[in-house]
């Protein structure tokens, strides 16, 4: 076993919305270090499996409101050993909750330090980390019955955090100390996480995804969001891209 499906935190189906969840890699592991390919059995008409790219998907309607249960099954492609569990999937009718803009996560950790110019904060080995999320990130959408009830840290594909990085569900931040992964000259290496909000525990209800970006020389910016340029139709525009850039 590896990385439990539930402790994923799946997705939560809403009515009339499609639906996407990847499981994570690793969520069953081989002893011999083989590839795993998996099959989902007991899925409703409605919900999809991409063996491929471990992706569920799909569009719920008012009469696929409730739980469920699949049960999964993975074999190992060396010696053919299987190994299947069951676990539950949700379909909510409530329209739930969504980030407060697109922008939402990069403007946070721009406040924190020097990003990518996206939703990457620039790091350095032995930087010591405390990003630090505010709830308002998050907001339940205007026909919303349900609060908001819990809050998680996780890796991008839904993975446990690396040892190095914990979140604290009170004050909903990631810290930790950043570890050594390159030489000075070599390129900067990214790692990826998901902050996320629920409003039925145990399930995702909405995320954002953002990198530590690591390397020992790198650029940066300062820039939190797009940057306007004025021109005139068949005029030349002058822009000193130097300025927004951080070595």
């Amino acid at each position: 076993m590896g990385f439990p499906f539930n402790e994923q935190l799946p997705n939560v189906g809403r009515v009339n919305q499609d639906y996407s969840f990847t499981m994570a890699n690793n969520t069953y592991r081989s002893s011999t270090g083989a590839y795993i390919n998996y099959e989902v059995q007991g899925l409703p008409d409605w919900l999809k499996f991409d063996s491929g790219s471990r992706t569920f998907s799909g569009q719920p309607t008012q009469d696929n409101v409730g739980t469920f249960e699949i049960t999964l099954v993975g074999t190992d492609t060396q010696d053919s050993t299987t190994l299947s569990n069951t676990y539950q999937m949700m379909v909510s009718s409530d329209p739930g909750l969504k980030l407060t803009s697109q922008n939402a996560i990069t403007n946070a950790i721009a406040k924190v330090g020097h990003t990518n110019g996206g939703n990457g904060l620039v790091v350095k080995e032995g930087d010591n980390i405390n990003l630090q999320f505010d709830k308002s990130i998050f907001e339940s959408d205007p026909n919303s019955n349900n609060p908001i009830v819990a809050y998680y840290g996780r890796s991008a594909d839904r993975s446990p955090l690396p040892n190095w990085l914990q979140f604290n569900s009170d004050d909903l931040s990631f810290s930790g100390t950043v570890p050594h992964v390159t030489s000075q000259n070599a390129p900067s290496f990214e790692y990826g996480f998901s902050f996320l909000a629920t409003d039925y525990p145990g399930f995702a209800g909405a995320d954002g995804i953002f990198k530590l970006v690591v390397g020992g020389h790198q650029l940066s910016t300062s820039i939190s969001g797009p940057i306007k340029i004025n021109g005139t139709l068949g005029g030349d525009i002058d822009v000193d891209v130097k300025s927004y850039i951080m070595d």
